[in-house]
């Protein structure tokens, strides 16, 4: 009797219409959640691709700036003592436009603190130079003025070559994502 109402079930089509309804609702809703799912999985593998890419464009171009920072400061060590050289202050551009936050999710913790500490002692040499600049007039006050010039030019040949020589130490391979 029992096997008789599983067939009477199966074979009535007011019940099979709602069961199949219902199997239909259920299939659908499942597909959609499962859709969902997938399509998340996949914007997130495109985004992280893309902020890699971004990250590698960062990373070089502050490497660049870096390398350009360390031919500019060895110009200064060698010709800083030499009465009336002009010379350009450090570059920190490409520093102050980039966003950090990708940086700092992007990059392991020391890398990015390595960067940090270049760009912030880049940033003290240039306060020197400019302060330098505007206290000592490298012309009319060069007689007149040589101990401010010459305690400015110490701090500033010492804080060049601190940066240089941790610039030396940090390794751009380290530094640039492997794709």
């Amino acid at each position: 009797m029992c096997s008789i109402n599983i067939f009477d079930n199966v074979f009535d089509p007011s019940k099979w219409i709602g069961n199949f309804s219902a199997n239909l609702f259920s299939d659908i809703l499942v597909a959609i959640i499962f859709g969902i799912i997938i399509s998340n999985i996949i914007n997130n593998r495109e985004k992280n691709k893309e902020n890699k890419e971004k990250l590698r464009i960062i990373v070089r171009t502050l490497w660049l700036e870096i390398e350009h920072n360390r031919n500019q400061l060895k110009i200064m060590i060698s010709e800083l003592s030499k009465p009336n050289f002009p010379y350009p202050a450090l570059e920190t551009s490409a520093w102050e436009l980039i966003d950090k936050q990708l940086i700092m999710d992007g990059l392991k913790v020391k890398d990015f603190e390595n960067l940090l500490f270049i760009y912030n002692r880049i940033k003290t040499v240039n306060m020197i130079y400019y302060s330098m600049l505007d206290k000592v007039n490298w012309i009319e006050y060069l007689k007149q003025k040589p101990a401010i010039k010459e305690e400015f030019m110490i701090k500033l040949i010492e804080r060049c070559e601190e940066v240089l020589s941790y610039i030396n130490e940090v390794i751009p391979e380290n530094l640039v994502p492997k794709k």
